[in-house]
């Protein structure tokens, strides 16, 4: 492993020249030494060393604590005392500057290599904590929405820039301030009784109505969630705002859109009802009234209208529609969920002269249920799409991580002196990071969605598998019938776990008592008289079926229509998402079922006539008299564990850490006829070139080179159709050393075809 460079600031030559010897052995690098505090300033900005070993008492006008405090201010650079004075007011005095370490003369090798050792760790964290600190606020900080944090006396803490503007403030204008201060006063009550779920642990959305600094309204609809400390206690809250404005505006104006139009009766797809103010009896009801209530005229309205009550309803605005003298007063509208039929309606009232003279009251109610479900689908969608690149960038790094794991694991699989229970347990791991890799591969296809990356791999496998593992926990039992010999199809398996994820919990769902869900697969050679829509040939036919209570003929062709769900609380996205995946595999999904008979599920996938040669350990060479592999990849962990599984398996390997190194190298070894035989490429290295550019580069350089790209987001288009960017193979993090070695041996095979 690389060592860091070390600047030595010492004034006495002979511990000065130790000092290097020490260091030297240890593998570090040591350009120069500096006898004083004058020298060390001027010296450090050419070397930019790693670490500064320096004496606290040198010749000159600056001491060690004075020059540490200047390098430490204007370069960053972690600095480790020597000192043969261990007194408190010196101590005090080297605090301030903020060291990574103390060494006391005269010292152990061993402490001079572990203090610095420990340093240059603890700098690293330091820096990649920043690194983290500062991404993750420029997240905030170009969010479009508003993000409002609160302590919990209701004051600001923090707002990002987008919160200020929306206002018309500075940032730090509204740090300090209340929540209060920039509502209207009609909003201020609101505040206290909003907040106070929140101090229990739940979540709010409420919407209030702002004034702008230059005198303007903006209503923000406010979601907002409790911050807990470590022990649950409600410390503060944080808010993300959303300027609706526009939709309230909408909505006003569709409002006075209904007064207009409250003559129109029975061209209305809307119900229209008129009532006794007095005895509430229902003197008139239009057709759209009557046809989803039956017919009304004669009754009181509750009992038409409402489910389960013996008399007006606490929401009945009569006594608001007249005037103290009896004129009718204006109209009063809401919102309402009707308990008969489940529907929301925007309901509007008014108090007119009936035929006869008396007051009436005159209803207007219009289904909005759609709406509202729109709005919602909008809010979710809204979340979501910020939630996504978050997800997305979770599940990239996490499957760095597995890599580094699954690529230890199979190193040390390789191990013949472990023994059979070791061997098990380590096995056990690596299924369990395979498992992992699916849950990041729902993560990506959450965040990105796309087109599938696949492999040819055993269906009955991953059938039972997937099937297995949806079932832990649930009341239902599995039943295999597959194919005894194998059947092979070339797919995505992180998306057809999804795909099988999601019918079976499906048949879980429908199956609340329990029972057995049936999984079968066979080969079957479709024609085109057998009716299903897919070119003739070789199919693997899957079924999955339960018992449960089925589904009625009028929902069977909707099932798979996205946001259909008969099930309260539920997306619908489920079976939508299966049918997508399907179809991008070039298969057919469909259904059959009968109420309270349950459902089977078929599903279509081609199959393919070969199967993956199988790698044994033994077999695990370089086809060739030599090979030289270069690795691109800005993790360390992943460079260090790629190379050994490569060197395992023969391979000559060269590192580099992003695009323009790796162009570097791959030039050099061309001009020393060493020219490697494949490179792998990182497809992503933050702020640096990554693979998607490289490859370009390389095949301006090489036209035949043999560039397999990597990546932890297996749903970016180039991994999926590597072969359009200049690739010849793709391999997808994380991944064992069986599916590297079977990658290059196919690319390296290519290249001598």
């Amino acid at each position: 492993m690389k060592k860091g460079t070390i600047f030595v600031v010492e004034d006495e030559v002979i511990i000065a020249d130790d000092i290097k010897s020490y260091l030297q052995k240890f593998g570090y690098k040591v350009p120069l030494i500096a006898t004083s505090g004058e020298e060390a300033l001027k010296r450090v900005r050419d070397v930019r060393p790693d670490l500064v070993l320096m004496d606290i008492v040198l010749r000159g006008e600056m001491d060690g604590i004075e020059t540490a405090e200047r390098i430490r201010s204007e370069f960053d650079i972690p600095i480790v005392y020597l000192t043969a004075f261990a007194d408190d007011e010196t101590l005090e005095r080297a605090k301030i500057t903020e060291p990574f370490g103390y060494i006391i003369k005269p010292f152990e090798e061993r402490d001079l290599y572990t203090t610095i050792e420990m340093a240059l760790y603890k700098h690293k964290m330091e820096r990649k904590l920043k690194e983290s600190e500062a991404k993750f606020r420029r997240i905030v900080e170009t969010a479009q929405e508003g993000i409002w944090v609160l302590d919990t006396e209701d004051r600001t803490t923090y707002v990002n820039k987008r919160m200020a503007e929306m206002l018309g403030y500075r940032e730090d204008e509204m740090i300090g301030r209340k929540l209060v201060d920039f509502l209207i006063e009609k909003e201020h009550s609101r505040v206290p009784r909003g907040f106070e779920p929140l101090m229990s642990g739940s979540r709010e959305v409420l919407d209030f109505k702002f004034h702008r600094r230059d005198g303007s309204f903006l209503w923000g609809m406010l979601s907002t969630t409790p911050i807990q400390d470590s022990d649950g206690r409600v410390i503060g809250f944080l808010g993300m705002i959303t300027d609706v404005t526009e939709r309230k505006r909408a909505t006003a104006a569709i409002q006075e859109s209904h007064e207009r139009l409250l003559t129109i009766l029975e061209s209305l797809d809307a119900i229209v009802y008129v009532a006794d103010m007095e005895t509430h009896e229902v003197l008139f009801a239009n057709n759209y009234a009557q046809k989803v209530f039956g017919d009304v005229a004669g009754k009181v309205c509750w009992d038409t209208f409402r489910k389960g009550q013996d008399g007006p309803s606490k929401s009945c605005t009569n006594d608001k529609l007249l005037t103290a003298d009896g004129k009718p007063a204006g109209v009063c509208t809401w919102e309402f969920q009707n308990t008969v039929t489940g529907k929301w309606f925007d309901i509007r009232a008014r108090a007119i002269p009936w035929v006869d003279g008396r007051m009436v009251r005159l209803e207007i109610a219009t289904d909005i249920t759609a709406r509202r479900r729109m709005e919602e689908e909008l809010i979710k969608s809204q979340k979501l799409e910020s939630i996504g690149i978050l997800a997305g960038g979770i599940a990239h790094d996490f499957n760095n991580v597995l890599t580094g794991i699954m690529g230890n694991i199979s190193l040390v699989l390789l191990d013949r002196d472990l023994s059979e229970k070791t061997q098990k347990r380590l096995s056990e791991a690596e299924k369990s990071c395979i498992r992992a890799k699916d849950l990041t591969q729902r993560l990506l296809t959450f965040a990105r969605g796309g087109a599938p990356v696949k492999k040819i791999s055993s269906v009955s496998s991953l059938l039972k598998d997937a099937a297995s593992f949806a079932l832990t926990g649930t009341t239902a039992k599995s039943e295999f019938s597959l194919p005894g010999e194998y059947c092979y199809a070339e797919i995505d398996e992180g998306q057809m776990r999804q795909v099988i994820h999601n019918i079976i919990i499906n048949a879980v769902e429908s199956m609340p008592q329990g029972g057995t869900v049936k999984v079968a697969c066979q080969k079957i050679k479709l024609n085109a008289e057998d009716g299903i829509p897919l070119q003739a040939g070789d199919y693997a036919k899957i079924s999955i079926q339960d018992a449960g209570t089925g589904i009625s003929p009028e929902h069977l062709p909707k099932i798979f229509d996205p946001y259909f769900t008969t099930k309260e609380k539920r997306a619908g996205m489920g079976l939508a998402t299966a049918y997508s995946i399907i179809k991008n595999h070039g298969g057919y999904i469909t259904a059959e079922s009968k109420p309270g008979k349950g459902t089977t599920i078929f599903i279509y996938l081609p199959i393919v006539m070969m199967e993956p040669a199988p790698l044994k350990v033994e077999d695990v060479k370089f086809p060739f008299s030599s090979g030289r592999v270069l690795i691109m990849d800005d993790e360390e962990i992943i460079r260090n564990v790629v190379g050994e599984m490569l060197m395992h398996l023969g391979y000559e390997v060269g590192f580099a850490e992003d695009g323009a190194e790796a162009i570097r190298l791959y030039r050099e070894a061309m001009a020393a006829s060493r020219p490697f035989h494949a490179v792998i490429m990182d497809l992503t290295i933050p702020g640096g070139m990554g693979g998607k550019e490289a490859i370009a580069k390389l095949r301006e350089i090489d036209s035949h080179v043999k560039a397999i790209v990597s990546s932890g987001y297996s749903n970016d288009p180039v991994m999926a159709n590597f072969k359009e960017y200049g690739f010849v193979g793709v391999v997808t993090k994380p991944y064992k050393m069986k599916d590297m070695n079977e990658t290059l041996r196919r690319v390296l095979a290519q290249s001598n075809s």
